[in-house]
């Protein structure tokens, strides 16, 4: 018995065009291989993303009223609290290899429900923290990790589940980011009400548990079912027994590629210049005179936009005509230059308003591109780990660029230097994409203008 495998390929320009793509009986072969993309079960996983990143969204956007919520219970100072939400917020990212490994080693299905349960062990620990040492492992680091295993599984779980609508289905998927705190916020804020701290985290245990009930809908795919037996058989083809080996040194090869490194750079600034923004942006609005009612609005009205914008995300990468290296460039582009004429026109509300709406319309579309930039150098059973690798890069930018941010203010420095500071990392972001896209041009052209999609194994 030997064995065979067979690369399918679609057309750069145009779906239905045999001309320039793979042969008409390839095309059948795949139909018949994949025909559940886009179909189907593919719509009720579309839903559980939808839901799974809501909740990870009023979880993670809402680590300002939590951090509100564990000053008061624990009455310690604000450095030591905040480690609590920064630690959240950037292991939602940091914590993607541990994703990809999950994924790669057991389905999208298992990362997820993994996840519901991390977020319900953590904040029912919280119930029982005595300080707040034990709450910033509890709800910072348990839940962080317990978002990152959710958030990269529910962006790779689109690509298993839809071929031709796939980046309108990751617009709607990640949509539901911003779509969960502008649901749960105000529930969150009225059970802090009326329940206290202790009942707080009692619901938010409650409602993350939620998370499990959707990952339960994560059915693996046929082609998340093929993509784990190919990269078994490669990893076996190329180094013996020797699977553990073989698997490092295809996830070393698959994020070493030129490209993927230049986007992680990319991704490391943009994550670092848009979280120096998010954490500051509150106390600058403050500083100009206006009132915490005002400044929550601003708030409100990113994450308002930020839902749209996602949307309209998706769904222009999925037209054939639209480049999304320079979609994805121009976006980091917009936003740069927002952040650098915003101390101009800050004083006045109607420039906060401007500026508010332009970052929320803008600023998430690179979140939205990352899977899309990385399926064009990868093949799709490396997929997980190259999101992964880019996402863990952002994470360390989560880190890097707020703490950047400190030194300056503490040093003297104003927050107009932060923001032309943010301003010019995401403008790096924005250059390094482009470059991204030379690569990409390279690499496609000498094959002919053709993408491979996916290998499919054959036994003869």
């Amino acid at each position: 018995m030997r064995e065979t495998y067979t690369v399918y390929t679609i057309d750069d320009k145009d779906d239905n065009n045999d001309d320039n793509g793979a042969s008409s009986s390839t095309r059948d072969n795949e139909s018949n291989d994949f025909k559940h993309l886009d179909k189907g079960w593919s719509y009720v996983i579309l839903f559980a993303s939808f839901g799974t990143c809501c909740i990870i969204g009023a979880n993670n956007y809402g680590t300002g009223i939590i951090h509100r919520i564990l000053l008061e219970r624990y009455n310690e100072s604000v450095v030591l609290t905040s480690w609590s939400g920064s630690l959240q917020l950037s292991l939602m990212c940091l914590s993607a290899p541990l994703a990809s490994v999950a994924i790669d080693k057991y389905s999208c299905r298992t990362s997820v429900i993994l996840s519901g349960i991390l977020f319900v062990c953590g904040y029912w620990a919280t119930v029982f923290a005595p300080n707040m040492h034990v709450a910033i492992f509890t709800c910072g680091v348990t839940a962080g990790i317990a978002a990152g295993l959710g958030y990269t599984a529910s962006i790779v779980v689109i690509g298993f589940n839809f071929k031709r609508r796939k980046h309108i289905a990751l617009g709607l998927t990640l949509s539901g980011m911003g779509a969960g705190i502008c649901a749960f916020a105000p529930l969150m804020d009225f059970v802090h009400t009326h329940y206290g701290s202790t009942g707080f985290f009692i619901v938010m245990a409650t409602l993350s548990a939620n998370v499990i009930t959707f990952g339960t809908l994560y059915f693996p795919s046929k082609l998340e079912i093929y993509t784990h037996k190919q990269r078994e058989r490669e990893s076996e083809s190329r180094f013996g027994g020797k699977h553990f080996v073989g698997t490092i040194n295809m996830y070393c090869n698959s994020i070493l590629k030129k490209p993927i490194v230049l986007l992680s750079v990319a991704t490391f600034a943009y994550f670092g210049g848009t979280d120096i923004i998010f954490l500051n942006l509150p106390t600058f609005v403050l500083s100009k005179g206006f009132t915490s009612i005002q400044a929550a609005l601003i708030v409100s009205l990113n994450g308002i936009l930020s839902v749209v914008g996602r949307f309209i995300t998706g769904l222009l990468a999925s037209f054939k005509k639209i480049n999304v290296f320079w979609l994805y460039s121009g976006c980091a582009c917009i936003v740069a230059a927002a952040i650098i004429v915003y101390p101009l026109i800050a004083n006045v509300y109607f420039g906060q308003l401007t500026f508010s709406s332009v970052l929320g319309l803008f600023y998430a579309s690179c979140y939205v591109l990352i899977s899309p930039l990385c399926s064009y150098f990868v093949d799709i059973h490396l997929t997980s780990a190259a999101i992964g690798f880019v996402l863990f890069s952002g994470g360390i930018g989560s880190l890097v660029g707020p703490m950047c941010a400190g030194v300056l203010l503490d040093n003297g420095g104003t927050y107009d230097q932060c923001l032309y500071s943010a301003g010019g990392c995401i403008m790096v972001a924005s250059v390094l994409g482009l470059l991204t896209s030379c690569c990409q041009r390279k690499q496609r052209d000498s094959s002919s203008g053709t993408e491979p999609i996916c290998l499919s194994y054959n036994h003869i």
